[in-house]
């Protein structure tokens, strides 16, 4: 990852942790939690002391939640960069055909026949050409 990646990749965390800071000295400065007590002590029969552990609660499932998201979309980032360089190195190879997963799916022989010479044309001039997979969708 180079300098401008990482100033990217760190940017939106240091602006969350900038906005926390700021929000938390709001907060101390407005002595807000005095202020909730005095308000549910008010209104005790409305029950909203129950609401604080609910929304502590919540806050940690969804840090738990972006934590799990952060890693599968690191990941995803990781395999996407790990097939780019292998169709990277196949054409500077001069491959202009390759099958795998991230391409297409595994085709039987006979449709693998009729594919290429319904594009030979194509093919020979380099050219991408969609693949019909089992399913009928377009990749």
């Amino acid at each position: 990852m180079n300098d401008a990646d990482t100033r990217a990749y760190w940017w939106p965390y240091l602006a969350i942790l900038l906005a926390t800071v700021v929000l938390g000295a709001v907060f101390y400065d407005l002595d807000a939690f005095e202020a909730l007590h005095e308000f549910t002590r008010q209104h005790e029969d409305w029950e909203l002391h129950e609401l604080i552990p609910l929304a502590l609660a919540s806050i940690f499932g969804l840090i738990a939640a972006l934590i799990v998201r952060s890693g599968q979309l690191r990941a995803q980032i990781s395999r996407r960069k790990r097939l780019e360089a292998d169709a990277s190195w196949l054409a500077e190879r001069g491959c202009a055909l390759a099958q795998g997963f991230h391409y297409s799916e595994p085709m039987p022989v006979l449709s693998a026949l009729n594919f290429f010479e319904r594009n030979a044309g194509r093919i020979a001039a380099g050219e991408p050409v969609a693949v019909e997979t089992v399913s009928g969708s377009k990749t």
